[in-house]
């Protein structure tokens, strides 16, 4: 099912730049409002500045995977322990994060290649993909604001196909928004709107 990007938000709202466009596909029957809200795309496609917004709006907490990632590996380092490898490590951490209750989850970009982080989430949680036109991520890349961020790994000549490729992967989300134009306020109004009305 494709809406307009202003479903269920006002006129002066859309006014403001809401032009994408939404996908929603059949999300299980189970639309229990203690659902988390898990937000995936490719590098500054958005997803800490959306998950903070509807963290706010919903009063729950948002857990930015990669930094929980990273914090909890540091704190799993001992000289009497074994190292885990990152795959290992990362899929526990994620098993745990994914069977919590009423959070805001912004993964990494490429969180949602390993499958199994994929399966562990989607189990208690509505998968979001944010998927803004290449061309903006790029803006967003060469902008002062973001400029320590880039596109992860890649340079702009090189991120066009991995952007490409990812995308066949996040389309499996619960719903996708195209519009990367929209305010981080609009946005979260309209992914609330999808799922909780």
């Amino acid at each position: 099912m494709a809406l307009a990007a202003g479903s269920g938000l006002s006129r002066a709202e859309r006014a403001k730049g809401c032009r994408g466009g939404v996908t929603i596909r059949p999300v299980s029957d189970n639309r229990h409002p203690g659902r988390n809200i898990v937000l995936t795309g490719f590098h500054l496609a958005g997803k800490t500045t959306i998950g903070r917004e509807l963290a706010r709006r919903m009063r729950r907490p948002l857990i930015d995977l990669p930094i929980e990632i990273e914090r909890r590996q540091r704190s799993l380092l001992s000289p009497f322990t074994r190292r885990p490898s990152d795959n290992e490590a990362e899929r526990r951490i994620v098993s745990d994060i994914a069977s919590r209750r009423e959070v805001i989850i912004a993964t990494g970009a490429d969180t949602l290649l390993r499958e199994w982080n994929a399966d562990e989430l989607r189990v208690f949680s509505f998968l979001v993909f944010l998927d803004p036109p290449f061309e903006m991520l790029c803006r967003r890349a060469q902008s002062k604001r973001f400029a320590h961020r880039a596109l992860g790994p890649f340079s702009l000549d090189e991120a066009f196909q991995p952007w490409q490729e990812r995308r066949q992967v996040y389309e499996h989300c619960d719903l996708q928004l195209t519009d990367g134009a929209s305010t981080p306020e609009l946005t979260a109004r309209l992914v609330l709107h999808c799922f909780y009305t």
